[in-house]
């Protein structure tokens, strides 16, 4: 800790910077010294016992970036707060669209070989599914539905990439080694892509992939038909709406890759088997699947 005198400080080639930080519920006034003849920004309070003389924790600098962007937040959030997507409890700092309540109690699934080989086997249909995993368990009204409705509708891809990023790294803590080679997204048809803007699951297996530390590939599996929603059909009506709705190109690079193929939500797994089944017939030996939820 260094002790500056005040008056030493008003003869310093020094600008001096008045702030409001909030912290909590309290707004804490500080003071921002720029020197001049070393440029150290140097985070500066001054407490009620020392009235004539400043205190400068040489070791709290904090780069000048951090410094405006926590001050511009703090100016944004007292007039603009965020809320929880779910229970709508104010947001802190740390806290992006869910709370940390909401977050800790999302219906997780548990990831053992018996939940792995049971999905695999369900989502099975012309390619052989070697590991099958999903983050969440889909429910009405609960948080996971909030997600993925703010990831899908409401502009908010960064969403994707934080559960492909959690999700990669929970496989990463129980597993020994990490079998895949590379994440695909399903793809969206252009005319979707369009008028949404983004893939949602393509945010999500970019999550993923950073976590596990392998490429994201998007040319090899293309949507060539433009299918109608998957939302009010049933199990027979959405796998005859996925026929032929994938086709996969120029796979070769791929072949001899494990490739873990990504979708947001999973309810029958029409979509999924399409895709995987279009890789498959292309060449691709090995295929996983991930999703953010399943219903």
């Amino acid at each position: 800790m260094r002790t500056y005198d005040c008056n030493l400080l008003a003869s310093e080639k020094v600008v001096v910077i008045p702030i409001f930080l909030r912290e909590g519920t309290k707004l804490r006034a500080y003071w921002l010294f720029f020197h001049f003849d070393d440029y150290q920004l140097l985070m500066y309070t001054k407490t009620s016992a020392e009235k004539h003389n400043a205190v400068c924790h040489k070791n709290h600098r904090l780069p000048m970036r951090s410094i405006i962007r926590n001050m511009l937040y703090d100016c944004v959030a007292l007039f603009f707060p965020s809320y929880c997507i779910h229970c709508q409890t104010k947001l802190l700092r740390q806290e992006q669209w869910l709370c940390t309540t909401c977050f800790a109690c999302l219906p997780q699934i548990p990831y053992n070989e018996h939940t792995d080989s049971f999905m695999a086997q369900k989502l099975c249909g012309e390619a052989p599914i070697i590991h099958a995993f999903a983050l969440y368990k889909f429910g009405v009204g609960n948080a996971v539905q909030q997600l993925v409705h703010h990831l899908k509708y409401k502009n908010h891809p960064g969403i994707g990439e934080m559960l492909g990023y959690i999700g990669g790294t929970q496989w990463m803590q129980k597993r020994s080694h990490n079998p895949f080679d590379c994440v695909m997204a399903i793809p969206l048809h252009p005319k979707r892509l369009r008028k949404r803007g983004y893939n949602q699951s393509e945010h999500f297996a970019k999550g993923l992939a950073a976590a596990l530390n392998v490429p994201y590939y998007n040319q090899y599996i293309h949507r060539i038909k433009h299918t109608a929603t998957q939302t009010k059909k049933n199990k027979i009506e959405r796998i005859y709406n996925m026929q032929d709705a994938f086709a996969a190109i120029d796979t070769e690079p791929i072949h001899d890759q494990h490739v873990l193929l990504v979708d947001d939500v999973i309810t029958t797994g029409a979509t999924v088997k399409a895709c995987a089944g279009a890789l498959f017939n292309a060449g691709v030996k090995k295929i996983s699947i991930a999703a953010i939820c399943i219903v």
